[in-house]
């Protein structure tokens, strides 16, 4: 969405001293145009991962309004396993007091240029924490090394 530039030649009322309409509805424009974005609510990232990643809330997820919200993530090896390693990625939260969770594919690979990213867009009870989960296989066990970031953000 553009804004428009601001209306400098009639910033007050001379007489109430009020702002003027056009500045006033310059102004609403600006809080439109906030409010229409997207508005980061955590971003969570590791470089040395070697093991799974139980649920975990994102920070401050738990104090939420309800609403449309979206998560994205990324993750990639970057230490390969000696034979095999692999990946899932997941994401659960509560809507209409019911649990619900996704997960992407399973990323398979045992490469330095093995990666993964996806975005899920979701509805959330008011109060209920969103959480992410990976879940790591690596043989031999423990040989694999990953990165990974993702982030919770709000939905307009």
């Amino acid at each position: 969405m553009k804004i428009a530039g601001i209306p400098i030649t009639q910033w007050i009322e001379k007489t109430s001293g009020a702002l003027t309409g056009p500045v006033t509805r310059w102004m609403q424009s600006l809080v439109d145009s906030v409010n229409s974005t997207t508005q980061q609510v955590a971003t969570v990232s590791d470089s040395d991962q070697h093991a799974t990643i139980a649920p975990t809330a994102f920070p401050a997820s738990a104090t939420l309004p309800g609403g449309l919200y979206r998560v994205t993530y990324a993750m990639w090896i970057t230490t390969v396993g000696s034979v095999s390693s692999d990946l899932t990625f997941t994401v659960s939260w509560t809507n209409n007091l019911q649990t619900f969770s996704q997960s992407g594919a399973l990323m398979n690979g045992n490469t330095l240029t093995t990666q993964q990213n996806g975005s899920f867009t979701f509805s959330i009870d008011a109060s209920s924490s969103v959480t992410y989960g990976i879940v790591y296989n690596s043989n031999a066990a423990n040989t694999m090394r990953f990165a990974y970031t993702t982030n919770l953000e709000s939905v307009p």
